[in-house]
Formats: structure tokens, C-alpha cells, sequence
């Protein structure tokens, strides 16, 4: 158990150092990281990418085989995928277009960023329908029934925005740059040095086993602030984080919003921290220095050192390696190099990653990641290249062969123009509202029926009848009860939708999702709609507070609830 927990914590450290010193490499602020002095960190991309600029780029799958390529089902080799996009961060849009050539078809995907809104056209899922088995694809009828466009929304998907303006600001998101003086304060100030014209982190063997065993005792005396650190960190990022990316680029990647509240997530997220780590000290698995000992020996450093001009223009790199042991056989390795040489708006940079690794079933994987970019002025253009292989020694069969191959070319355009479709309930549909759902829980009618049903004071038979749920909401049936109010109802058997039209007010309702849109803006109920026999029941109050000039009024007879609804 403590080398387990040990190994979450080193593996963290390892990331956010990384994360941190990669970054740096490529910025004009290294004394930055400078212990208790870390301030704000700037990728290489002048803030004008960030704000309005447009991209092309292009991404060939040259080799995807191997037996856990064939388990996907999916045909990606010699897919390529070619990229347009445009990006007006001060109204909150983005646009990609892009054109999927797979086995001699051409698809066209179109997505966009819109506030709060990430939007597809259902195009992609003619795209999936081709890469996936018949049986895992949508089928013709399903696409026909869906509208044009699919969305998600959140205010998750708003911090996208609020990220972006840190890039443009040329500064660190903070919760990010919190967390890692968090790391940082942990290494001791003996491995940094500060010259007039450079700045310096040098670790060795030593310093690594040092710097582990600060860490593992700081989370442990910091547990709160440790707990609170990561939470926010998380709860901004939607635990997806990008230092210097592209910012216009096939690269950049969207977070899709959490069911949870933000702030809930975050406050539980850090109860649960404090609690794994005060049920690690209780039960003597929390990691020691002695551990700490015991795992920088199966993870040997070989090398660790950042350097920083700090003269203008001045050469920034990281050079890092470490080995992996274990019982004294090595199993593998790790090396970082990353360098940047020019000032922001006129420089160089390239990245490396090389990981190999054998694992104790005999399955030896390796990969490599190699980037290069190059930034005058108003433009950038950078390359990427990314492989993977999986094998097993024993067999010697491959199980993984990927290589991925980008390009893209970034400009800063003031003028850009960004079109967003306008959504509809005729053309869009909330993709949460049609996410696949546990089948319903069966429902049995209560007998004899416990609610009376009243249209303005008259008597309303319903077959089934009305009943009160387990939330103390009244189900009524919708078609029966909807026309009677002069109602349209439609039903979709697809995305099990119940849609409730009556003049300019469309309604849309979805068996087993609490989720339900008017016109087009999303809202909550708490209680769904659910299919009894075969008819759809809807709850009663939700529909009728949308209906202008309906009202309810409730009252007891008997030991009955009746319902009189009254109409304008």
C-alpha cells in the first residue's frame, strides 16, 4: 500500500516538474521559477494568437495495426485529416472545419465553440458510422431522425474562455501555477543557481531522493492546503490541462462539463484528499522518508537540469532521464529534452519524449514524441510526430503500432470572422438530453389511481391515470392531457424525445432525464418523464409552468389529491 500511495505522489511530482521546467524551456521569464518567487509563465506564441487568429493544419494516422487495433474495430490507418480554423476569443467563437479522407471516402466535420456551447453537426456521425462495426455505428434511420446540429453546454465550457485569456495575457492559469510552487517549494534551494546571465536547476540521485522525501512530509503537514491546491486545480481545468499549445490548432482540446456543481466537485474532491491521506498516516501506509529511499532506487535519476538564459533572445532547454528498476533488473527509461532559443514573436523550439519499458508479463512497450515549432512575427509553424509500439517478447506478436504525423500553421488575422450556427429546437438537440441511460426502473401504477384530474373544474378521464411518483410529483399522460390543452405531441423513438408544441412554446422532454429544453434553453426538473406500459407519463407542473396562463390548483377529497388545471 505505501508504494502504491508513494507512487501516485512521485509519478505527480515527476508531471507537474515536467509540466513546469518544459514550459519554462520555451519562455522569457526563467527566473520565474526561482523558488517562492514563481511568477507567471508565457508559452512562445505573442498573445495576439490567442485573441484572433486563424490555422491550417493536417494529421496523418500512418500506422494504426497490431491486436488492440483490431479489438477497436476501428479503420484508422492512412486516415488523414486536414484542418481550418478560426478563433475570435473576444466573442467567445471558434470554428473548425474539417475534412476526414479514410479509406477513399471524404468526410466533412464541422464543430464550433460558441460560449458556453460546444457544437457538432451530425456529419460526424456519418464519419463514425464508417469507422465503427455495423452493430456499434448509428444507423441510417437514427442519423435521419437526428436534427442538423448536436451540442453540449456549461459553464465548464466557459472556462475554456477564461484559459485562453491567460494565454493571451501571456500568463500562467493560477490555480495552476499554485500547485506548482506547491511541488517546487519542495526541492531544497541548494539545487538552484542564479547567475547575472543564467539561471540554473540542476538535480541529481541525491537531490531526487531529497526532494521526494520533502514532498511526501510536506503533503502530510499541508494536507489542507495540498487537498485545496489540487481541488482547484481540477475543478478549473476539468482535470485537462495544456501549457503551450497551438492556440488555434488541432491540438487544443475542449472539456466536456462535469454533472457535478463546480463548486461542490471541488469541496468534495478535497475532503476526499484529506481523508485518503489521513487514512494512510492512521493505518502506517502513509510513505516515509525510508520509502522515499526505496522508490527514487526504482526510479533512478540520471538527470535533471534546466537552463535558462537570462539575457534576451538567450537559449532555455531541459535535459532529463530516469531509469526504471526493479529487484535490480532495469525495466526501462524515460528522457525529456526541451529547448527554445529566441525571444516571443521570434523563436525556435523543439521537444522530445522517449519512453521504454518492459513490463513484468513480458509485454515491452516504447514511444516517442518529437515537436518542433517556429515563430516569426504573426506566424507560426510547428510538427509533431508521435509513435507507439506494444509487443509481446514472449510471442513476439504485436499488439499496437501507431504513428501520428501533425502540421499546422497558425496567423494572427484581426479580422477574422467567426460564423456559429444559430440553435434552434427545429435544428439542434442537447446531447445530454439523448446520452444513453440505464433501462427505467419498472413502474407500477398505484391502484385504485390516487390523483383526480380536473380541466377547469370538469372531470379529465386518463387512461392510464395520473399518479403521484416517488419525487411527490403528479404523472400524467402526455398525448391525453397535452391535446386536451390544445397541444401538439410528437414522439421520437430514437432519442426517446417527447416534444410539446402549442404556438410559438416548443417543449422538449426526454424519458429517464430530468434535463428539458424550451425553445431551445436548457433547464432542469426533479423529477423525468418515464414510459409505463406504453405510454409516456410526464410530470404535470413542469409542463404546465411553461404554458402561458395555465394553472394549477390542488386540493384533497376523500383521501385523493385532485388537480384542477385551469386554462386562460
Amino acid at each position: 500500500m505505501r508504494r502504491r500511495t508513494f507512487l501516485v505522489i512521485t509519478l505527480s511530482l515527476w508531471l507537474c516538474l515536467s509540466l513546469a521546467f518544459g514550459a519554462a524551456a520555451q519562455t522569457s521569464s526563467p527566473q520565474a521559477m526561482l523558488l517562492d518567487q514563481l511568477k507567471d509563465l508565457s508559452t512562445p506564441y505573442p498573445g495576439e494568437f490567442y485573441d484572433k487568429s486563424t490555422s491550417k493544419g493536417q494529421l496523418k494516422i500512418t500506422r494504426f495495426s497490431g491486436s488492440l487495433a483490431e479489438m477497436t474495430g476501428l479503420k484508422l490507418q492512412g486516415a488523414v485529416i486536414d484542418l481550418d480554423s478560426k478563433l475570435n476569443a473576444s466573442e467567445k467563437k471558434m470554428a473548425i472545419d474539417m475534412r476526414v479522407n479514410l479509406q477513399g471516402h471524404t468526410y466533412p466535420v464541422r464543430a464550433y465553440l460558441d460560449g458556453d456551447k460546444v457544437i457538432l453537426d451530425k456529419s460526424f456521425l456519418e464519419l463514425l458510422r464508417h469507422m465503427l462495426p455495423p452493430e456499434a455505428g448509428p444507423s441510417e434511420d437514427e442519423l435521419r431522425l437526428l436534427p442538423t446540429y448536436l451540442y453540449v453546454q456549461g459553464p465548464e465550457l466557459g472556462d475554456i474562455w477564461k484559459n485562453i485569456s491567460y494565454y493571451r495575457e501571456q500568463q500562467m492559469p493560477p490555480e495552476l501555477k499554485e500547485l506548482l510552487r506547491f511541488f517546487l517549494e519542495a526541492i531544497p534551494s541548494k539545487y538552484f543557481r542564479v547567475t547575472p546571465t543564467q539561471f540554473t536547476l540542476e538535480l541529481d540521485q541525491a537531490g531526487w531522493e531529497e526532494t521526494l522525501g520533502n514532498l511526501v512530509e510536506k503533503v502530510k503537514n499541508e494536507k489542507e492546503r495540498f487537498a485545496e491546491l489540487v481541488a482547484n486545480f481540477v475543478s478549473s481545468s476539468g482535470a485537462t490541462v495544456s501549457l503551450g499549445p497551438a492556440p488555434n490548432s488541432m491540438f487544443t482540446r475542449a472539456v466536456m462539463p462535469s454533472d457535478l456543481d463546480p463548486k461542490k466537485m471541488r469541496e468534495q474532491l478535497k475532503r476526499d484528499i484529506v481523508q485518503k491521506i489521513d487514512e494512510a498516516v492512521k493505518a502506517g501506509d502513509y510513505p516515509t522518508r525510508a520509502d522515499a529511499h526505496e522508490l527514487a532506487q526504482n526510479f533512478r535519476l540520471q538527470e535533471f537540469c534546466y537552463r535558462a538564459s537570462l539575457l534576451p533572445g538567450g537559449t532555455k532547454e531541459l535535459k532529463a532521464a530516469w531509469t526504471f528498476v526493479d529487484e535490480g533488473k532495469t525495466l526501462g527509461g524515460l528522457e525529456i529534452n526541451s529547448s527554445c532559443v529566441g525571444t516571443r514573436g521570434d523563436s525556435r523550439s523543439n521537444t522530445a519524449l522517449k519512453l521504454h519499458l518492459l513490463l513484468p508479463e513480458g509485454l515491452r512497450i516504447s514511444g516517442e514524441l518529437a515537436s518542433n515549432a517556429l515563430i516569426q512575427g504573426q506566424q507560426a509553424n510547428s510538427h509533431v510526430t508521435i509513435t507507439a509500439r506494444a509487443v509481446d517478447e514472449k510471442t513476439g506478436k504485436v499488439q499496437l503500432d501507431l504513428e501520428l504525423v501533425g502540421d499546422s500553421t497558425d496567423r494572427v488575422d484581426p479580422n477574422v470572422k467567426v460564423e456559429t450556427p444559430q440553435l434552434t429546437p427545429e435544428n439542434s438537440v442537447n446531447l445530454e438530453t439523448i446520452a444513453p441511460t440505464p433501462p427505467p426502473t419498472p413502474v407500477t401504477l398505484p391502484h385504485p389511481a390516487n390523483v383526480i384530474l380536473e380541466l377547469n373544474g370538469q372531470l379529465f378521464f386518463a387512461e392510464p391515470p395520473a399518479f403521484i411518483d416517488q419525487n411527490n410529483r403528479t404523472m400524467v399522460p402526455a398525448r391525453a392531457l397535452m391535446e386536451a390543452l390544445g397541444c401538439q405531441v410528437n414522439w421520437n423513438p430514437v432519442n426517446r424525445e417527447v416534444t410539446v408544441t402549442k404556438g410559438d412554446k416548443v417543449i422538449k422532454m426526454y424519458i429517464d432525464q430530468k434535463a428539458y429544453s424550451v425553445n431551445g434553453v436548457t433547464k432542469k426538473m426533479d423529477t423525468a418523464p418515464i414510459i409505463v406500459g406504453d405510454r409516456t407519463f410526464v410530470p404535470l407542473r413542469f409542463v404546465a409552468q411553461e404554458m402561458v396562463g395555465v394553472r394549477l390548483e390542488v386540493g384533497q377529497e376523500h383521501g385523493l389529491t385532485v388537480v384542477n388545471i385551469l386554462t386562460p
